[in-house]
């Protein structure tokens, strides 16, 4: 399969998961102490912008890699890097690493603190694992 197609699905799945996550942290009401806007405190509110912002740039990421056809310096070194995994062991097992840390963090998040961050952790999770997919 094409580099570029690898790269414009992984992208796509990436920001399918992202939309369908963004309004999770919004479902649960927040405490009545704490309440800003409609029913919801201002701590969420920051976590749903940064979580439409991370969105929002994947987007942009995927409609530049598409309308250049992944032919910037960016992207050219980023498929140098899939052609050849096995040069860069180093990012590789960080890649790893990183996935395994943010699925514990998700699964730390959905028992322990409330659900707003387990939406985003579980997106940061799952886009890592997708990502690391690529070199696989």
């Amino acid at each position: 399969m094409n580099i570029s197609k690898k790269i414009t699905q992984t992208l796509v799945a990436i920001l399918i998961t992202g939309m369908l996550s963004l309004p999770l942290t919004l479902v649960s009401p927040s405490q009545v102490e704490s309440v800003f806007w409609m029913g919801i405190s201002k701590a969420r509110l920051v976590v749903f912008a940064v979580h439409l912002l991370a969105v929002v740039s994947v987007a942009i990421v995927m409609v530049i890699g598409i309308k250049r056809e992944y032919k910037t310096p960016f992207f050219q070194r980023f498929s140098k890097f899939l052609k050849h995994p096995t040069n860069y062991p180093t990012l590789r097992y960080v890649l790893f690493g990183g996935s395994v840390f943010l699925s514990f963090a998700f699964v730390n998040f959905s028992i322990l603190i409330p659900q707003a961050l387990s939406a985003i952790s579980g997106w940061m999770a799952f886009s890592a694992w997708m990502l690391y997919a690529l070199f696989i």
